[in-house]
């Protein structure tokens, strides 16, 4: 999988001219990215929120209003955690898997939270 960066710069010319113009100059940088497939499990607390944690990830710890946002948060964590591991040349989980184009069919049941 492939992700683009995209900055951008802005030239403001022709100051002279009864209106400025401006140029917007787009530079891409392709960047490899991998994806990879963490378990984790999510348990509601007392207090109301939710609680994510994976046996698998050691320091995966994340709590949220909604499940939505505990998934959320787990995957910002995750992708800290699993950064920091490349970058100081620390060995990820055995059981952590890097993803493949998935070739399978997921039914999940998603949580909606509305008000009533």
């Amino acid at each position: 999988m492939s992700g683009i960066d995209v900055g951008f710069f802005l030239f403001l010319t022709g100051l002279a001219l009864t209106k400025p113009v401006i140029y917007v100059i787009f530079i891409t940088e392709v960047i490899d990215m991998s994806e990879y497939l963490i378990p984790i499990s999510i348990e509601y607390l007392e207090e109301g929120q939710y609680l994510a944690t994976s046996s698998v990830l050691q320091g995966l710890i994340a709590q949220g209003r909604t499940i939505a946002e505990t998934i959320e948060i787990a995957e910002d964590v995750a992708r800290k955690i699993i950064e920091s591991c490349i970058e100081h040349g620390d060995r990820l989980p055995k059981n952590i898997t890097v993803s493949q184009r998935p070739h399978f069919k997921l039914n999940v049941k998603i949580p909606v939270p509305v008000e009533t």
